[in-house]
């Protein structure tokens, strides 16, 4: 008997309950996120990228800066972005919610650029 349909249709409902699991609900959780607004402070956190830093952001696209530096800090204890002062907390999910397309990185041969103007000498 031919069963090439049934192997076809068995693989087809493999990948796509797969494909439901990892990719949609993951944007159900994540893509309800929202800035956390401080009620002490009334600021919202992440804050709106200021007018340099929004410069700063269109010269990292435009320079293809993403090949060699990241933006996203790892945990403690997971590299030495710590070590380095990379950042005081690693990156979450939230830190992204005001992007309309996060460029996160991806190799690490250059250093973290996300906080690079909080760590800069003044």
């Amino acid at each position: 008997m031919n069963r090439t349909p049934l192997v076809f249709l068995g693989i087809f409902f493999t990948l796509a309950f797969s494909w439901t699991g990892l990719v949609l609900t993951n944007q159900i959780s994540y893509g309800a996120l929202r800035p956390f607004v401080d009620e002490g402070d009334n600021k919202a956190f992440p804050e709106s990228l200021s007018g340099v830093a929004a410069q700063g952001k269109l010269v990292y696209e435009d320079l293809g800066c993403i090949v060699c530096h990241t933006q996203q800090v790892r945990r403690p204890g997971f590299g030495t972005d710590d070590k380095r002062h990379w950042g005081d907390r690693q990156s979450v999910a939230r830190d992204y919610v005001r992007e309309a397309r996060p460029l996160i990185g991806s190799s690490r041969l250059g250093p973290d650029l996300r906080n690079v103007g909080a760590r800069q000498n003044r």
